[in-house]
């Protein structure tokens, strides 16, 4: 990515494209590894993890620059993997991908809530 790039991205989101990557990145590891909220708190995590780099992603100033395709083509691998580890409910009333996610496997806490809100799903209780 070139360095006006980078400098456009900061003065947009305080952080480098690779530091926004990365906070995603280990989100989506915390999500690989047992995330331990409610389902309620997944959806507002995710509206600020995903939805802040969409965004940017839509950002007009940054999709100018050449750089912004390799951002989005880094952003989309990574969701790529985050949809592996879920179900993506097609009956939800989201506008947003991201929101109708329901994990395939969590903690005892999101365990827990998602036997209320998620009936007809198989969710794996991660010990």
């Amino acid at each position: 990515m070139t360095n006006d790039y980078i400098q456009a991205f900061i003065t947009t989101s305080q952080l480098t494209p690779d530091e926004q990557l990365l906070e995603w990145k280990e989100f989506i590891e915390d999500i690989k590894y047992g995330y331990n909220d409610t389902v309620i708190e997944l959806r507002n995590d995710l509206d600020i993890e995903r939805g802040s780099l969409q965004d940017l992603i839509d950002n007009t100033l940054l999709a100018n620059n050449p750089s912004h395709n390799i951002f989005i083509e880094e952003v989309n691998k990574l969701d790529e993997i985050l949809k592996d580890l879920v179900y993506i409910d097609e009956t939800s009333d989201s506008s947003t991908w991201w929101g109708k996610i329901i994990l395939k496997d969590a903690r005892e806490i999101y365990y827990a809530s998602a036997l209320e809100f998620h009936k007809g799903y198989k969710i794996n209780l991660i010990k």
